[in-house]
């Protein structure tokens, strides 16, 4: 009686719904230790993963940023360091072990139980954020670039990813306390909600782009093409001559190459009109072995 002061209140909340489920059921027979060694790394090993997955996304960004030619994922091998670290612990501590909760096995008292995770987690944090902190220094200087090269460019960045953007970094700054309480060894139940609702914030996060609304509403037909933003749909190119009021208006902003090249165009269009001009006052006037091409 006296261990259940102590007990988290998850706990005592899987043990209620197992009792719950003995009540109705009958006895559940014990798992074997191999079952129980399994099932020991891989729930120890989720909340690593959880940090790992979410590492390798932010990491991948940096590597777009930085070198968008390269393609390498390291994905496989740190996916088997800490579950095989936890299989070799249970290993050669079989009596860590514990079966208490009668919903599924962990390792209790095993020092590295309570360090390796939480600091493993914290650490994935810390370079996230310094991963994070480069993204936008680079972001930073590129979107200075062009606003210097490209002054009369449109910019406009998305709110919705800035809003995704935030409550990502916001959410990261709590599971960083989260896994600060995990490693002070203090039971509370605020963590182990954070770290529950990984999975769905990771969900809302990623999906809630347009293109994944969009593919989610698969009953909606949309009747005519959807275009991303406030961009207004194609139109068809129609060529349309300049003259010379055009060319004198654009050519202080034009370079000498355009210069010449609207000046060509010009002196094409003359010779065009003049050749018309005189198309039209020869018309009605038919000379033997004489024929008039017109270049349209």
């Amino acid at each position: 009686m006296a261990t259940k002061n102590y007990m988290p209140d998850d706990e005592k909340l899987m043990l209620l719904l197992f009792h719950t489920f003995r009540a109705f059921h009958g006895t559940v027979a014990e798992a074997s230790h191999l079952l129980c060694s399994a099932q020991a790394a891989l729930i120890n090993g989720t909340p690593t993963m959880s940090g790992v997955a979410t590492f390798l996304v932010v990491f991948q960004i940096w590597r777009t940023f930085r070198d968008p030619l390269e393609q390498r994922v390291y994905r496989g091998r740190c996916g088997c360091s800490e579950k095989a670290t936890l299989i070799i612990l249970q290993i050669k501590f079989p009596d860590s072990l514990d079966r208490r909760n009668g919903l599924y096995c962990t390792i209790m008292g095993v020092p590295f139980r309570r360090w390796s995770v939480p600091m493993f987690s914290i650490a994935l944090l810390l370079l996230m954020i310094v991963f994070e902190s480069s993204i936008a220094l680079r972001y930073y200087r590129a979107r200075k670039r062009i606003v210097s090269s490209f002054p009369l460019a449109h910019r406009s960045t998305s709110r919705g990813l800035v809003i995704r953007i935030s409550l990502f970094n916001l959410y990261l700054f709590v599971t960083f306390g989260a896994s600060i309480v995990f490693v002070t060894g203090k039971a509370k139940a605020w963590p182990y909600m954070i770290q529950a609702g990984l999975p769905l914030v990771a969900f809302l996060l990623f999906a809630s782009q347009k293109n994944i609304l969009m593919a989610w509403c698969f009953w909606r037909k949309p009747s005519k093409e959807r275009f991303s933003g406030d961009s207004a749909p194609p139109q068809p190119f129609n060529r349309t001559r300049s003259t010379e009021t055009d060319v004198d208006l654009i050519s202080p902003l034009a370079t000498s190459h355009e210069q010449e090249e609207r000046g060509s165009s010009t002196r094409v269009i003359t010779l065009e009109t003049s050749f018309r001009t005189g198309q039209r006052n020869l018309k009605g006037i038919e000379k033997p072995g004489v024929s008039i091409i017109s270049i349209e």
